[in-house]
């Protein structure tokens, strides 16, 4: 059986070892990066499942790491021969101390899948997560169904 991969971007140690122990025990695998460089770096080699994205983050931010992201899975177009052609981003929560509703928002139009704010609840931080991966492994079938 897969075990889901998550990787954590947060600058933050103690989030990091927050996140960690709580997905470990739920049965994922966890990598931890402290800045979105390497995260993004990460991404690429590791391939995760599904990432955990603070938001506020110093050189780059999670809605920069997003950006970067999105122009990755871009890069998958054919005609692009290169080690991102078969690229396809992962879902991406983002994970904030703002709470406020506009940054939500924001949040969610910059294309994150979801968005939990801090402190966070274990319990619906992993049904979230589950759901995520459900509605990714769905996706996956429905595609290899139709080809």
């Amino acid at each position: 059986m897969h075990e889901p991969h998550v990787l954590v971007v947060d600058d933050e140690r103690s989030q990091r070892a927050a996140y960690k122990r709580v997905l470990r025990r739920s049965g994922y695998r966890v990598s931890c990066a402290a800045s979105g460089k390497d995260g993004l770096q990460m991404l690429i080699d590791q391939r995760p499942d599904l990432v955990l994205l603070d938001v506020m983050m110093p050189a780059m931010s999670g809605h920069e790491f997003l950006r970067r992201l999105k122009q990755l899975e871009r890069r998958r177009r054919p005609g692009y021969e290169d080690q991102f052609s078969a690229f396809t981003a992962p879902p991406v929560i983002f994970v904030s101390g703002r709470t406020r509703l506009h940054d939500r928002i924001d949040g969610l139009d910059a294309g994150a899948s979801d968005y939990v704010t801090k402190p966070f609840e274990a319990d619906d931080l992993r049904a979230r997560i589950r759901r995520l991966l459900r509605d990714e492994q769905r996706h996956h079938i429905l595609k290899m169904t139709i080809n």
